[in-house]
């Protein structure tokens, strides 16, 4: 029987896996850690103007007869209904803890929420979810005083992560255009490169494999014919059969003078 070709294709193939696959392997790890540090962007960007919103009302808040009041304009609830970067609830309690305004069921602050550093301003975000649908609540410390009494309400503004969703996404694609962009030229340049490494490989296996046809029955190198006037093209098979009959072990290599030859190597 013909010896097994080598099979080069599948050595290339190897090698490319043996270095995209790792690469695939750090782009997902890269895209999931890319995609976290765009939501925490995102809350920075966007908490910016959730705190706005939440002074806004909060200049709102005052005490009339001895009652904490929100005076919020019919055309201020429309914008914190709906706003252009997503649904927004409010919610003003009292120095008492009563409810004054808006939304009585808004998620209360969680215990163990740090006050913001990065704005000067009692403000506390956090994350929460209101009637099934996930919200960033920030809620502000405001002193409130007359003649009468002082004390601190509490002021609640919460807004939908639509915006904040969409802006991620948008960055995640946007990298990981960018990185399959990268891995395709990583991977054409890897191919090419292979390609060019294993081309001597390639080359000798090819020719060792052509000369490992001599020991098919039958088979004649070209230009045999010419070079000897014929042959039935059986001799090297009876060798070969002959030296495994005896555990010997054939091998062929090029002469420095040119032609071949053939070594018999028999089990000591």
């Amino acid at each position: 029987m013909t010896p097994a070709r080598p099979r080069l294709g599948s050595l290339r193939g190897q090698l490319l896996r043996w270095l995209l696959i790792p690469l695939a392997v750090l782009v997902a790890i890269n895209a999931v850690s890319v995609y976290r540090n765009a939501l925490d962007a995102a809350d920075l960007a966007y908490d910016r103007s959730l705190l706005a919103s939440t002074r806004a009302l909060a200049e709102r808040v005052a005490i009339v007869n001895g009652h904490v009041v929100a005076n919020v304009p019919y055309v201020a609830l429309d914008s914190f209904e709906t706003d252009t970067l997503g649904r927004l609830y409010y919610k003003v309690t009292g120095i008492n803890g009563e409810f004054v305004s808006g939304y009585d069921d808004l998620p209360p602050v969680p215990s163990g929420v740090k006050r913001s550093d990065i704005y000067p301003a009692l403000v506390r975000f956090y994350h929460a979810s209101y009637r099934g649908t996930p919200v960033r609540i920030a809620a502000l410390l405001q002193p409130v005083y007359d003649d009468s009494m002082r004390g601190i309400a509490l002021i609640q503004v919460g807004e939908s992560l639509d915006a904040r969703y969409d802006l991620s996404r948008k960055i995640l694609l946007d990298t990981l255009w960018r990185q399959a962009a990268l891995v395709l030229a990583v991977a054409l340049l890897s191919w090419f490169a292979v390609r060019f490494v294993l081309r001597p490989l390639m080359r000798l296996s090819e020719n060792v494999a052509e000369r490992e046809r001599v020991f098919a029955p039958f088979y004649r190198a070209p230009g045999a014919q010419q070079v000897n006037g014929g042959g039935a093209g059986l001799g090297l098979t009876i060798v070969r059969d002959i030296a495994a009959l005896h555990g010997a072990r054939i091998m062929l290599d090029d002469s420095p003078h040119g032609g071949l030859i053939v070594r018999v190597y028999f089990p000591a």
